[in-house]
């Protein structure tokens, strides 16, 4: 989960960048630090043959099969695969 400033926010939504373009920014793109200590993120083309790479690995049906518990802040407490039907509120 990306937590963002009111900033990013407004100009995600003016650059039409959405949530997953940006997940898999920060998850596979190359990161340089800057002066005041942000980090600026980019995709370069090796970074984009890994993502190529993995997503041609991954098996979409398994993603009906697992879960994840996240606490208040977006950090993940515990993930696993569902033995059973979730009862959703």
């Amino acid at each position: 989960m990306i937590k963002y400033l009111k900033h990013s926010i407004d100009r995600k939504q003016q650059r039409c960048i959405n949530d997953l373009e940006l997940l898999f920014l920060l998850e596979y793109g190359s990161e340089e630090q800057q002066s005041g200590g942000d980090t600026y993120h980019y995709c370069s083309q090796k970074n984009m043959k890994k993502l190529l790479r993995d997503l041609k690995r991954l098996d979409m049906n398994r993603l009906l099969n697992i879960f994840a518990v996240s606490v208040g802040d977006g950090r993940l407490k515990t993930v696993g695969h569902q033995t059973r039907h979730h009862k959703r509120k």
